[in-house]
């Protein structure tokens, strides 16, 4: 985390967005990674606020609103999460990226296991399966 850390000090010093916006969603997964869910919500936000002032790649945007659904169904900030999976949700389909739609389905399922709602996780994952198998992505 210290290079991290690091890069977005200088990212800011010579400011550079771009990398600033890098190092944050670097900074928000690993913080994901060591389930500090508070602390990565508090760097994907401060990313999507300078990825709103750029022109940040679909993919990119779709990827930290799904990263924030992931800290907020976490810290069982559920609609927020909700929120969020849906905003990643609408950037996927009008890029048509059928493989990220698929892989958001299994974060979106865990939310819905969270709320008891068994049948509709269970439609999210089967899609999911589904998906992959047909694109013999078998690791995914």
């Amino acid at each position: 985390s210290k290079h991290y850390i690091d890069g977005l000090k200088f990212s800011e010093e010579v400011g550079d967005n771009e990398a600033k916006l890098i190092m944050l969603s670097d900074l928000g997964s690993l913080n994901v990674s060591l389930k500090q869910y508070q602390n990565a919500k508090n760097h994907f936000i401060e990313a999507l606020k300078i990825a709103q002032n750029l022109t940040t790649k679909p993919k990119r945007l779709s990827a930290l609103y799904q990263n924030l659904g992931i800290c907020h169904r976490n810290l069982q900030e559920i609609d927020s999460a909700i929120i969020n999976y849906k905003r990643s949700l609408e950037i996927k389909r009008k890029i048509g990226d059928s493989t990220g739609i698929a892989n958001l389905g299994i974060n979106m399922s865990a939310l819905l296991v969270s709320q008891k709602k068994y049948d509709e996780a269970k439609k999210l994952l089967d899609f999911n399966v589904d998906y992959h198998t047909k694109k013999n992505q078998i690791d995914d």
